[in-house]
Formats: C-alpha cells, sequence, structure tokens
C-alpha cells in the first residue's frame, strides 16, 4: 500500500526530500501547502497534488500518512501539535521551533503519543560523519572545534530575530549539534558573546547577531568552542575539528580527514549520495514499518540540540554563563 505525504512548506528545503520521496517506490506526495501560492501551485503540478494555501484544511481534507513540515522557524507551532493529535507521523526540519516555550509542549506530546517524528540533522546520515564517530568512540576526545561562517541568506525572515531565532538556532545548529553526536555526551553550561554592526548598516530590518562564539562545556568534561558568522562576502564553511590523544578529525561537508603523527587519512562520501535523501528514506521506512529505531535526530533528540542553541542565544543576550538545566523538559 502506498504511503501518502503532505508537505507543509515547498520552498528551497523541501525540494531535497522531495526529490528523494519520487524515487521511493509505494510513496505518494498528495498534497502540499505554502503561503505562495504560485509556488505551492507549481509543487502540486509537479507532482499531481492538491495545493492548499493553508494547513488546516489540508490535514482536514487528506488523508495522510505522514506529514513534511518545512517551513521557517516562526512559523512552529500549532501544526505540529495538530498533527499529534491526528497521530500523523512527522518529518520536521530544522530548528524545530523558534524558543523554547513553543518547543516544550510539542516535545512532550510526541513523547505522550509515542509518534514517529524525525528531524533535519541530515549531517548524521552522512557516512563520512559515521567515519568520524567510530574514529572517536575508540579516542580520548578532549576539545572540538567547530564554525559556520559566511554570508547572508537571502530570505526576509532570516534577517529578522523574531523570523529565525538568530543565526544560532536557525543555521549554525547543525555544528552544535555535531557537538553532541560526535562527543556522545550532553552540554551542562554554556558561555557564549555575540557582534553586532556590520550588516545592520546595510541590511534593512536586520536584528540578528553578525557573528558570536560560544564555549560549552559537556558532562564528560570535554570542551567546545563554536563560532558563527553570516556577514562574509564569501561562500559559507562549515565544518568541525575533533581534538584526540590518537591525532585530529577534521569533518566538513561529505568529507573526513583523520591527521596523526604518522599518517593522514581522508575519506569522502561515495559520489551522488545525500544525507538529506537518506534521512528521508529512513523516515519512510520507520513509517511503513512502525518502527523508528534508525532515525539518528528523533524530536526528543533533537529538542536537546535545540535546548543548547536556545542556552547559547541567551547568553549572548544576558552577557553571562547559562546552565542547560534551565532547558530542560
Amino acid at each position: 500500500m502506498s504511503i501518502r505525504i503532505g508537505f507543509v512548506g515547498v520552498g528551497g528545503v523541501s525540494r531535497g526530500h522531495r526529490n528523494a520521496l519520487e524515487r521511493m517506490d509505494d510513496v505518494d506526495i498528495v498534497a502540499v501547502c505554502d503561503t505562495n501560492g504560485d509556488r505551492a501551485r507549481a509543487a502540486a503540478d509537479e507532482h499531481e497534488a492538491k495545493a492548499y494555501a493553508e494547513w488546516q484544511p489540508m490535514l482536514k481534507a487528506e488523508s495522510l500518512d505522514a506529514l513534511y513540515i518545512c517551513v521557517p522557524p516562526f512559523a512552529h507551532g500549532e501544526m505540529e501539535q495538530a498533527a499529534v493529535e491526528r497521530g500523523l507521523p512527522m518529518f520536521i526540519e530544522k530548528p524545530v521551533a523558534i524558543d523554547w516555550p513553543t518547543a516544550v509542549p510539542i516535545a512532550r506530546a510526541v513523547d505522550d503519543a509515542g509518534l514517529t517524528v524525525a528531524v533535519g540533522y541530515h549531517w548524521r546520515y552522512s557516512p563520512a560523519t559515521e567515519r568520524a564517530k567510530a574514529y572517536l568512540d575508540e579516542a580520548m576526545l578532549a576539545a572540538l572545534v567547530g564554525a559556520w561562517a559566511g554570508g547572508m541568506p537571502g530570505v526576509a525572515w532570516w534577517r529578522r530575530r523574531d523570523g529565525s531565532g538568530g543565526q544560532v538556532i536557525e543555521q549554525s545548529t547543525h555544528i552544535f549539534d555535531l557537538v553532541r553526536h560526535l562527543s556522545g555526551a550532553e552540554p551542562t553550561r554554556v558561555f557564549a558573546a555575540g557582534f553586532h554592526g556590520v550588516m545592520g548598516k546595510k541590511v534593512e530590518n536586520y536584528s540578528i547577531d553578525d557573528a558570536s562564539v560560544a564555549a560549552i562545556q559537556l558532562d564528560s568534561g570535554v570542551v567546545a568552542s563554536l563560532t558563527s558568522a553570516c556577514m562574509l562576502p564569501i561562500e559559507y564553511h562549515a565544518d568541525i575539528d575533533a581534538l584526540t590523544d590518537r591525532g585530529v578529525v577534521r569533518l566538513g561537508g561529505d568529507e573526513v580527514t583523520i591527521e596523526q603523527p604518522d599518517q593522514q587519512m581522508t575519506y569522502r562520501n561515495p559520489r551522488g549520495f545525500s544525507p538529506h535523501a537518506r534521512g528521508t528514506e529512513v523516515f519512510v521506512e520507520a513509517v511503513r514499518a512502525g518502527d523508528a529505531s534508525a532515525i539518528r535526530s528523533d524530536y526528543a533528540d533533537a529538542v536537546r540540540t535545540f535546548a543548547l542553541t536556545c542556552a547559547v542565544q541567551a547568553s549572548i543576550d544576558r552577557g553571562e554563563a547559562v546552565d542547560l538545566a534551565e532547558f530542560a523538559l
């Protein structure tokens, strides 16, 4: 029997998921919703689906087996609650919310319902990440040093604090997630500082930090330092280095390099491999089988990464260290 899927949000971030779904057997995209009517109709025509301008009528009218939520941070909340009430499995693009009060009731509702939910931390499905983690599991990790640095995305909501939550919440969250994933440890305390004063002079309605640095203490004793920047006039780079007693593990994009005193090894993902597509395949397989064990970032886990980024942003705002206990469910 075919799995019937609906989409809320059919912008750029949804494209990879929809392409992956189209290549899968017994999967049909039957309904799409977007506040941009032209975009919704174009996606509907592409997938022979029905177009909606609002998600409420779509959920009421359609018989769905799963829902993809690919919307900006400010739009999360009500649609997830409605999906939980319907017992509808969800794939949610990160971040899970724009602020902590929005995420908490959804996390509790998902847990109470035992619902299958995947969140789009696609680096977890990368073979390069798997290789890095396998190496770190055998080494003594001391510190992680990472960055997400580049230019400002062009969409208007991203440059506003009430739209994206800021770069740490919306974009650098991938690197913060890798701190937890690669270390196998949880953050306990953060101190962060931000800088603004460049982009606000160039861009209208700009209200987020141009750059920030976060220092993180993990419950294993390992420390991490992550830099975010969105004011560069060049292409971004996103990577993380793990410092161990055996050498340095450098993970970025689709490759990992391991530098040891006696050798250097580089592993690249197979040509054409897409972590985004693999995450979608795992989610659909989980829905079909009723077994979510292969999902590498479920809602509960994603909320722990979201708590870390919320604590970092709180530290920037307050100018003081913040304990993660403040962001416990």
